[in-house]
């Protein structure tokens, strides 16, 4: 009778061992994915910062009508990316202090994919709109200057934006692999499940 109350407590030892290394290792599978994210958005955030300390004087020393447009549009645009960097950094952090389980893990890990996927097509889209502007400004001759200026400031902007969005989409995905070889997915007479690997 011993034996088989030490035998009990054995099992359950072990099946609680294994429990909280499959809690650790989705933790820490969610830190480097809110990683990841923090990351971005401190890099978007401090070009920004920078950025915005290089255009705001160059709006107020700039005598040429061209510079003048691109700094004011890069002001606009730093703005913009700043209000998105501060919240998104500040739910980053939030996320990354939380314990997930593997499905919450799992849906988190498909939203950042897709949302920094339709960013990245988002980008692609100013981009195009930079060029389109420039190619407008050339039927307005007076206002030529300004056009080419925004359109400039549309153009470097929108790849800068489109090599982090792109960066990130690349990290998750190959990040998602490290969750595929820790998690696999079951089908048994009971349902669809998930098996954690440790």
């Amino acid at each position: 009778m011993l034996r088989l109350a030490l035998i009990g407590l054995f099992v359950a030892f072990l099946i609680s061992g294994r429990a909280q290394n499959s809690q650790d290792s989705l933790r820490k599978y969610n830190q480097e994915m809110y990683g990841f994210n923090k990351k971005a958005w401190l890099t978007v955030g401090g070009v920004s910062l920078v950025g915005a300390g290089v255009s705001v004087p160059g709006i107020l020393l700039s005598e040429d009508t061209q510079m003048k447009s691109f700094h004011q549009m890069n002001v606009i645009y730093y703005g913009l990316n700043l209000a998105f960097a501060v919240p998104g950094y500040l739910a980053a952090r939030k996320s990354y202090r939380k314990s997930f389980n593997e499905k919450e893990t799992y849906l988190a890990q498909i939203r950042q994919e897709k949302t920094y996927l339709f960013n990245t097509g988002l980008d692609v889209f100013y981009l195009a709109s930079g060029f389109l502007v420039r190619s407008i400004g050339k039927r307005y001759p007076e206002n030529e200057a300004i056009f080419q200026g925004v359109g400039n400031s549309l153009i470097v902007q929108s790849a800068f934006l489109f090599a982090v969005d792109l960066t990130m989409t690349l990290a998750h995905t190959r990040h998602r692999k490290k969750f595929d070889k820790m998690v696999q997915w079951g089908i048994s007479g009971n349902g669809i499940g998930l098996k954690v690997n440790l």
